[in-house]
């Protein structure tokens, strides 16, 4: 868990490079109308007991192409919980970026699903500013790793939202690592954060 910073999850850069904030011309995975909601998680812990958690909190310097960039760059600026249980998941992103730019967004979680050091969450867009303010009620899918403590581990990472206005059950049943090269094919891949730190618990897939 490095210092790292995220962005925000990663950038909502610039032109929704990074968010991947889909115009709704046809999805690329198949769509449907039917409201998101968790599965029931197939390990029975004590009942609304925490199976799984993913939290942080951090920065980074983006640039136009929402690429990593020296300071001097847009600053994006996150936070992020979220909870699996038993029953069901919880949780809140938030987005900003600064100095002064009115561009942000905060969204529930409504999935997290945690693999050994890698969790994606997904949630839902609840309140947005500049071009974020467009996507309340959309739905995205993002990713985080926790690559430990100590000025030996590498940065923590963090895959940028890939939103959509429609619900895709693929990504209530896919795990993280199957996710991963979905969201490299669009344009999302794992990037290191610079300041701030992202810390993965638990497990959704005990053997």
């Amino acid at each position: 868990m490095k210092t790292c910073s995220l962005v925000l999850l990663l950038l909502a850069g610039m032109a929704l490079v990074l968010l991947g904030c889909s115009d709704n011309s046809g999805p690329v995975e198949a769509s449907t109308d039917q409201a998101l909601s968790s599965p029931t998680s197939p390990t029975a812990l004590a009942k609304g007991g925490v199976l799984a958690s993913a939290s942080g909190s951090g920065q980074m310097y983006i640039d136009e192409n929402g690429n990593p960039a020296e300071k001097g760059g847009m600053l994006r600026v996150f936070t992020f919980n979220a909870r699996e249980y038993a029953d069901g998941c919880s949780g809140e992103v938030t987005f900003m970026v600064a100095p002064g730019r009115p561009l942000a967004f905060k969204g529930d979680v409504i999935l997290l699903k945690v693999h050994g050091n890698k969790a994606k969450i997904v949630f839902k867009y609840t309140e947005g500013e500049g071009m974020f303010a467009g996507l309340v009620g959309w739905t995205a899918l993002m990713q985080v790793v926790d690559n430990g403590e100590g000025a030996s581990a590498l940065p923590d990472q963090c895959a940028g939202f890939f939103s959509v206005s429609w619900t895709i059950p693929a990504w209530l049943t896919r795990t993280p690592d199957e996710d991963t090269p979905i969201l490299v094919a669009r344009g999302y891949p794992l990037r290191p954060i610079d300041m701030g730190n992202i810390q993965v618990r638990g497990e959704s897939y005990p053997e």
